[in-house]
């Protein structure tokens, strides 16, 4: 992983923005650790990069994250992706 924390506690210290911008990384485990945070946020304005994340992430974990993400989201916005 990159510059970003790797024990639990650590990470559950940083906020929104940050989980976003982990989703950048080229590392495929930071990128899944970071879309489970956003997934236990639960802020609907995660919901547009999850969607792009399962679209377009080529790793099968990240993609498969994200569509446990959406779920506990549960903006019905990602239906038609989910579905």
């Amino acid at each position: 992983m990159s510059g970003y924390p790797k024990k639990e506690e650590d990470l559950n210290m940083l906020g929104m923005e940050e989980y976003l911008e982990m989703l950048q990384d080229e590392d495929s485990d930071t990128r899944k650790m970071a879309v489970c945070k956003l997934g236990e946020i639960g802020d609907t304005l995660a919901v547009p990069v999850l969607l792009q994340l399962l679209i377009k992430d080529i790793e099968f974990s990240v993609r498969v994250n994200s569509i446990i993400a959406l779920g506990k989201i549960k903006d019905k916005s990602a239906l038609p992706a989910l579905l």
